[in-house]
């Protein structure tokens, strides 16, 4: 089978019409069979194209000959699968005598059709690999070039048809028939009693023209010129240059495919990629893997544990020479794979990284400006992928992160009427409570009561972060149910980086001291220092005395929250702010925020920490990371507190939300 464009080198379709044979003709077909000359006794020569053995005898030639048959035709396409036309084309080329088949076969001529940008490439398979044959004139080829086409209907008579192949044999040229509606295409050697003999290169076993009666779409003829010169082999061709291989990875795991990509050099028809594996003696075995006719980037199957070199090789088919790039050596090890990951717009470090197979990893954390990070999600089967999920598939994986930029909004799902009969509308907490159960965070504990004595769970405290979360990013705030009852919640909490890990005991309350813990793992991030994300109670502000320190210009939220801390036995902290901000130019934050100050704040804030860490029993199991406060930043990127901060787009819904608090 083979490709080519019609008209004017487009490939052209045709509608079947099948004729059916008469007896008469049927007898007339066996008495001509009878008759025909047996095909040319040749000597029965081999050579060699590209490593691989193939015959001199160009009678015999087929376009799947293992020496070029897996030879890519253009991005999609083989030349088993769709080479015919190359092929019919170089048997007739040695037919005529222009060239000789021991240094001259399909492979060569494919090579030097693609170097000419004959060959299409395309990622559309219909347009992938088409022959533009009207290209081989007497200037690219003067050997053997084309010189025109005619068309049949495919109703036209054999008769017809062979009459007009002899009058173009007797004129001197070299034909190609159309069969098979214009899908293949077979060289013509003569015509016999009424019939024409073919070198077929898709199937041995047709020697005859009408064997493919009925489906005979037109002729394409050639003509050749033994005294032109020789354009496809030429006698010195130049050397092409070695190829610049892009640095490979020290280490892969054997579940990863090992991608190898260059930059094409001049002269070059084609490259190939060659694998050595040291032996245990530290020997190479050479040639252990090989990749034939490669494009860049190449993807190489995978590879058992082990030590290899690899080097690619820039190859002129005119002449056989060839270059090879200096060897890459590394290292694959087994059981193991590599993460990618994806930012998917946004930017991410590490950007991907070995790690064992049936295991839990941990995940890196994406950032992209103007934008919420939903989670890592599998490439295939968009799956949530978690820090506590176990990675599931044996070979290399890409992540891809998953992002909300439509802005944010708080949508109430029901209307609290009286809900809970132990919850005053006198009691200070009352709104607070209100709005909890409107936005779908808290249920209450039993029917019809809240409880708002007592203590909150850790998995109670992680379910409400998890809902206001994806509140907060989707106007929804429901999950699935789950087993236990609050996973759901917990590991949608950890793919969004509010919590790390889980607690020991997910039903003990959270302690300040286990608050501290986390708190210290950044303790530069808003999430800890500001006020508009935390509900306070009253009583203990009251009877503590804590206010703000007045010689402090801005800050002054953190120190209070470190003291608050100080007061309190159990914490309950929510990760995203409920209400409406937007820093305008000349603000505090703007005016005051310099860098005199904020050295200033972070000495002033350290002894607070300091202080804090002490009176918790804390300070030298966390001493290391209190210090790095006096370097840190605040992780949403902010290099002075409040600097480049604008929080834009809310709804409606959510600027209500925060007014409610």
């Amino acid at each position: 089978m083979g490709k080519i464009p019609s008209p004017d080198f487009v490939q052209r379709r045709y509608s079947t019409v099948k004729q059916k044979r008469a007896l008469s003709g049927v007898l007339a077909l066996v008495l001509a069979l009878s008759l025909l000359p047996a095909p040319l006794a040749r000597a029965a020569g081999t050579a060699t194209y590209n490593g691989k053995t193939y015959s001199t005898d160009y009678t015999t030639w087929r376009q799947g000959d293992s020496a070029w048959g897996n030879t890519a035709l253009g991005d999609l396409h083989t030349m088993a699968g769709s080479g015919c036309l190359v092929t019919s084309i170089a048997i007739l080329m040695c037919h005529s005598g222009a060239y000789d088949p021991s240094t001259f076969n399909p492979g060569v001529f494919r090579d030097w059709l693609d170097s000419k940008g004959y060959i299409s490439h395309s990622s559309d398979r219909s347009k992938d690999a088409l022959l533009s044959f009207g290209r081989i004139t007497s200037t690219s080829s003067p050997r053997f070039y084309f010189v025109n086409q005619t068309f049949f209907s495919v109703s036209t008579p054999l008769a017809d048809v062979v009459t007009k192949i002899n009058d173009l044999l007797n004129s001197g040229y070299y034909v190609i028939a159309r069969v098979k509606n214009s899908g293949h295409f077979v060289p013509i050697a003569r015509t016999v009693g009424g019939d024409a003999q073919l070198y077929d290169p898709g199937a041995a076993s047709k020697k005859l023209l009408s064997e493919y009666n009925g489906t005979i779409g037109g002729l394409i003829y050639f003509k050749a010129n033994l005294s032109g010169k020789d354009t496809i082999l030429p006698s010195s061709p130049a050397k092409p240059a070695a190829p610049q291989v892009g640095k490979l990875s020290s280490v892969y795991g054997d579940g990863d495919l090992i991608s190898v990509s260059w930059s094409p050099v001049s002269l070059a028809t084609h490259y190939n990629i060659y694998v050595d594996r040291k032996n245990s003696d530290g020997s190479w075995q050479e040639n252990y893997r090989y990749y034939f006719y490669t494009k860049s980037p190449y993807s190489m199957e995978r590879l058992p544990a082990g030590t290899y070199r690899i080097k690619v090789q820039s190859t002129n088919a005119n002449n056989w020479s060839y270059a090879n790039s200096a060897y890459q050596t590394f290292t694959v090890k087994e059981n193991h794979l590599t993460i990618t990951y994806n930012a998917n717009g946004g930017s991410v470090s590490p950007g991907a990284e070995l790690v064992s197979k049936n295991s839990t990893y941990d995940l890196p954390t994406p950032t992209r400006k103007n934008a919420a990070f939903l989670g890592w999600y599998t490439a295939v089967g968009k799956e949530l992928v978690t820090n506590g999920t176990k990675l599931k598939s044996t070979y290399g994986q890409t992540l891809v992160a998953k992002w909300d930029t439509s802005g944010h909004s708080f949508v109430k799902s029901k209307t609290y009427q009286n809900n809970f009969k132990d919850v005053s509308s006198r009691a200070w907490y009352y709104p607070y409570v209100t709005a909890a159960y409107s936005y779908g965070l808290m249920d209450g504990i039993e029917t019809n009561k809240f409880k708002p004595d007592k203590q909150i769970s850790a998995a109670q405290t992680i379910t409400l972060a998890a809902r206001l979360r994806k509140l907060y990013l989707t106007g929804n705030g429901t999950f699935a149910n789950s087993s236990p009852w609050y996973k759901a919640y917990s590991d949608y909490a950890i793919s969004q980086g509010i919590i790390s890990s889980l607690p020991s005991d997910m039903n003990a309350p959270l302690t300040r001291q286990e608050f501290a813990r986390e708190m210290v793992k950044a303790p530069a991030n808003y999430y800890y220092g500001v006020l508009w994300n935390k509900l306070y109670r009253r009583s203990i502000v009251e009877s503590r005395g804590l206010r703000f320190e007045r010689e402090v210009a801005w800050g002054e939220d953190f120190l209070f929250n470190l003291e608050y801390i100080r007061s309190v036995r159990l914490v309950a902290a929510v990760p995203r702010p409920l209400y409406y901000y937007i820093k305008r130019p000349g603000s505090l934050v703007s005016t005051q925020a310099t860098l005199r100050r904020t050295i200033e704040m972070k000495r002033t804030t350290f002894d607070y920490y300091k202080d804090l860490y002490q009176d918790l029993d804390l300070y030298d199991e966390q001493k290391a990371k209190v210090y790095r406060y006096l370097i840190s930043t605040a992780v949403d990127g902010l290099t002075l507190p409040g600097e480049g901060v604008e929080r834009r787009g809310r709804s409606a819904a959510g600027r209500r939300a925060g007014q409610e608090g």
